[in-house]
């Protein structure tokens, strides 16, 4: 049973993925669960923006789970951009820049 709801935009050079919970409550347990969306295999090539409204835990596992992108940034509402945490390519943003979702 899925517990994640996946909005997914596309762009040039990256994808942003939005979840919703399906229930308001999430338990530890179900991050065994707790899966990217399978149409994004064909796009680590590029970067990937994740944004929702998670415990921590959870975007510490997505954020795993994403480590074959080319780059990953976590979305923050404040800076009304993607914050980059990991880089694999030479030619990706820098650690800790800034992306702009829009």
């Amino acid at each position: 049973m899925a517990i994640l709801n996946w909005d997914t935009r596309y762009c040039d050079t990256h994808t942003v993925i939005e979840f919703t919970l399906v229930t308001d409550v999430i338990k530890p347990s179900a991050l065994a669960e707790a899966d990217l969306p399978a149409e994004l295999e064909t796009r680590r090539n590029l970067g990937l923006i994740i944004s929702g409204r998670g415990p921590v835990w959870l975007y510490a596992h997505l954020v795993h789970r994403a480590h074959p992108f080319a780059w990953v940034a976590v979305f923050d509402p404040r800076l009304n951009a993607g914050v980059v945490v990991m880089n694999h390519i030479p030619d990706g943003p820098n650690v800790g820049s800034l992306v702009s979702v829009d």
